[in-house]
């Protein structure tokens, strides 16, 4: 079914002049599809601890997060556990940047109303 629309100035030289429209059913059928891709890497082995850390304890009256600094042999992970569960993991290539990250993030978790428990560096 079609509806006819009166004449837009812009759409003068379209049909005759007149906007020619599609009802809401036809439009979603001919809508173009979002592709998506899969990536494909290689398929890893299982990883060994090299080192695991504490960096921050921040505790709140309803909740505790504990950040935690995982060395690993190909990278950096931080782990955030909230109230004894993992929340994130973040992986990073360096040391310097994971410990920046956790700094950054410590604050904000400061500035929302956590008291650090203990720093053990």
């Amino acid at each position: 079914m079609e509806r006819r629309f009166t004449v837009h100035p812009q759409f003068r030289g379209v049909r005759g002049g007149m906007i020619l429209a599609r009802e809401a059913a036809d439009s979603r059928q001919l809508a173009m599809k979002k592709r998506t891709y899969v990536a494909r890497g290689p398929v890893r082995g299982v990883l060994s601890e090299d080192g695991r850390q504490s960096i921050a304890l921040l505790r709140r009256t309803d909740q505790t997060v504990n950040l935690v600094l995982v060395a690993l042999t190909d990278g950096v992970e931080v782990e955030l556990y909230a109230d004894g569960t993992l929340r994130r993991r973040l992986r990073f290539l360096r040391d310097t940047e994971a410990r920046k990250y956790m700094d950054r993030l410590a604050s904000r978790l400061v500035a929302r109303g956590y008291a650090r428990e203990r720093e053990a560096r």
